[in-house]
């Protein structure tokens, strides 16, 4: 049996947006040349669930904005009853053709607020300022906390429990706070 060839990110896009003008319903398999897996599952045309691993939604779309190639396969067959996340199609497209530079608000599930949204820019702006109170351990300590992160506020929370003055830790939570516009943490 023939390998399957590897498809460059913008072909995929197309070929999902292809899918959704055709209204397919199904689910789209995507494995990336870094070992990436994914999952986009379409209604009637609609993106109405992003998968990988055990992160969903705008986690989800993150992570399939970094492929670079992938394998891909369709099966209209596998249709699973998920929870819609609300993630508009257009706005899903926007990103991963890089005409939204971040997950902006008109992605955000229902229910969550735009302060919610864990963004590249949140991310470095977390990591710029916990690098003032932990140094270059920063960028370890972010990473880890990043892959987990499911909102702002508890990301911030956990990433004050990594230092381990008292003190220093509320003055981050504050800075933070300040940085990113949220209710103090």
């Amino acid at each position: 049996m023939a390998q399957a060839e590897w498809t460059p990110f913008p072909q995929i896009v197309e070929h999902i947006r292809q899918l959704c003008a055709q209204r397919r319903t199904g689910t789209l398999f995507l494995v990336s040349d870094d070992n990436l897996m994914a999952q986009v599952q379409l209604e009637r045309g609609d993106i109405v669930s992003l998968m990988h691993r055990n992160r969903r939604g705008l986690d989800a779309l993150a992570i399939l904005g970094k492929m670079k190639n992938a394998k891909l396969r369709f099966d209209d067959a596998f249709v699973t009853p998920s929870e819609r996340q609300n993630l508009p199609t257009q706005a899903i497209f926007d990103y991963l053709t890089g005409a939204t530079p971040k997950i902006a608000q008109p992605v955000v599930a229902s229910g969550s607020s735009a302060s919610d949204v864990v963004t590249a820019e949140v991310r470095a702006t977390m990591q710029k300022i916990l690098m003032k109170y932990v140094g270059p351990m920063a960028e370890i300590i972010c990473a880890d906390h990043f892959e987990r992160a499911t909102d702002v506020r508890t990301l911030a929370r956990s990433l004050a429990d990594e230092i381990p003055d008292q003190a220093e830790a509320e003055k981050f939570a504050v800075e933070i706070a300040k940085a990113l516009n949220l209710t103090p943490v």
